[in-house]
């Protein structure tokens, strides 16, 4: 998977995903598993809080993969422009 491939999907989703509860940025980066970064790349979804998902509502549920690439849910708190 390319990285222009990945941003061409993160470009096709990011509007959607910025609708979902609790996301506060969409971009592209390498996926994380348990902490440590790996060599695939993911579109990124920065959450204010990361919650369990059977506290979330169905709808605000991040899909593991989005036209094959997978998500990587990271919790980045608040954002705010100064």
């Amino acid at each position: 998977m390319s990285l222009e491939e990945v941003r061409k999907v993160k470009r096709k989703y990011s509007n959607h995903l910025m609708s979902f509860k609790n996301v506060v940025s969409v971009g592209v980066g390498r996926k994380r598993v348990n902490g440590k970064e790996t060599n695939e790349l993911a579109i990124v979804v920065g959450v204010s809080e990361k919650l369990p998902e059977n506290k979330l509502k169905k709808t605000d549920i991040i899909p593991k993969k989005l036209d094959g690439i997978k998500t990587d849910v990271i919790q980045v708190g608040e954002i705010t422009a100064l």
